[in-house]
């Protein structure tokens, strides 16, 4: 009997090994294009996605989140996409930041205008420190950080060589009805240095201009306290606004303009001197995701309950036109979206196709192994159960 017990399990194993690497198959480096695409379509919620640490998918179009924890068997995800293919992955070190005071949701992270890198910070750490993952190896790299509680990356510049960040004294609550603000800092990846934006204490947010001179810095929330910084010099400008600053991606490419956001509108601000005879604005609120020309400013709309676009307005001609969609949003909504500004002048759009969500995540891949081994075992169990005993040969005159 205990032969036998030895045999099933020992078969049992074999099977749960060989399904183990047969579902981690799709790991494998990829061979990106050149060219940038972006789908009509978005990919619907999933929990089969594979993570980047598994099969990095290499340069990226997009990040955001999808899915909150508010709901039943509502994971958040946080989802990037290839600039080539339809090819998704879960940005799991991102994921693994969540915590009850932000309900889930993946860790602060900012994509790298050439859709490379993502830096990742935390709500709440003892010991300050942002990490670059690399998305074409999965590898990451540590920077460490002056004293801080709270690490909120906002900003990359457009050479990808300084990363924005909000420095806390206390843990931060992104669902909190104050949830707080930070001392601006800023990285330099090549030095490893940081280094605080002279009138960036209390800030909320700050966008880079295109050419990495110039900090627009939000303050506490207040219309008025909008200023910019001239980093090589470090003097300080304010600026007379009538609304607050719209994010990383607030400056237009040329530098003209710098994006703020009212009750029930998106201002264009001139700011490089250039007096627009009619000022643009836009008649919605919605988050500015970047720019695909020096007036197509690109929102994220998510005005329809079950459907979330990306949508690019013209401000000279006041049309629009959509990039793409997510459908089934009223249940797996679709936030914190952020595009490769870097890789949008170029960028084409497509008809979507199959989802490459690379292997299936390590928890699913174990649990599907574990079953294998089981019901092999319990097969092999029965079948040296059911084999007939073998009986001695009958001696010729015997009865």
């Amino acid at each position: 009997m205990k032969q036998r017990g030895a045999l099933s399990l020992a078969v049992g194993v074999v099977a749960g090994a060989i399904a183990l690497l047969a579902l981690t198959a799709g790991g494998a480096d990829r061979d990106p294009g050149a060219t940038v695409t972006l789908p009509d379509r978005l990919a619907g919620y999933s929990y089969l996605t594979g993570s980047v640490s598994d099969a990095p998918p290499d340069r990226v179009v997009a990040l955001y989140q999808h899915g909150f924890g508010v709901e039943f068997m509502d994971f958040p995800q946080a989802v990037v996409l290839a600039a080539d293919d339809d090819v998704y992955r879960r940005l799991d070190l991102a994921e693994t930041r969540s915590g009850p005071e932000s309900q889930g949701d993946p860790g602060p992270m900012r994509l790298s205008p050439d859709g490379r890198w993502v830096a990742l910070g935390d709500h709440s750490t003892p010991e300050a420190q942002l990490e670059l993952v690399d998305l074409s190896s999965g590898d990451v790299v540590q920077h460490g950080l002056p004293e801080a509680r709270s690490v909120l990356p906002v900003a990359w510049s457009a050479d990808g060589n300084q990363v924005a960040y909000l420095s806390g004294e206390a843990p931060t609550n992104p669902y909190s009805p104050d949830p707080g603000d930070g001392d601006l800092f800023v990285l330099d990846l090549e030095s490893g240095d940081a280094e605080p934006v002279p009138g960036g204490g209390g800030a909320r947010t700050a966008a880079f201009s295109p050419d990495g001179r110039e900090l627009a810095v939000q303050g506490d929330g207040v219309a008025i306290d909008l200023s910019i910084v001239d980093l090589p010099s470090g003097t300080v400008r304010a600026v007379s606004s009538p609304g607050t600053l719209a994010g990383p991606d607030a400056w237009s490419p040329d530098g003209h303009l710098l994006a703020v956001t009212r009750e029930s509108s998106i201002e264009f601000l001139d700011v490089a001197g250039s007096r627009p005879s009619t000022p643009f604005h836009l008649a919605v609120v919605q988050p500015v995701v970047g720019w695909i020309g020096a007036r197509d400013v690109v929102l994220l709309d998510s005005s329809d309950d079950n459907v979330t676009r990306l949508v690019a307005h013209h401000l000279a001609r006041e049309d629009s036109r959509e990039l793409t969609r997510v459908e089934g949003t009223s249940s797996y909504g679709v936030t914190r979206m952020q595009l490769a500004s870097a890789l949008l002048p170029d960028i084409d759009i497509r008809v979507t196709g199959d989802p490459d969500r690379g292997p299936l995540p390590a928890p699913l891949r174990f649990a599907v192994a574990a079953l294998v081994a089981l019901a092999f075992s319990l097969v092999a169990g029965r079948v040296t159960r059911r084999r007939p005993a073998r009986q001695p040969p009958k001696v010729a005159g015997s009865s």
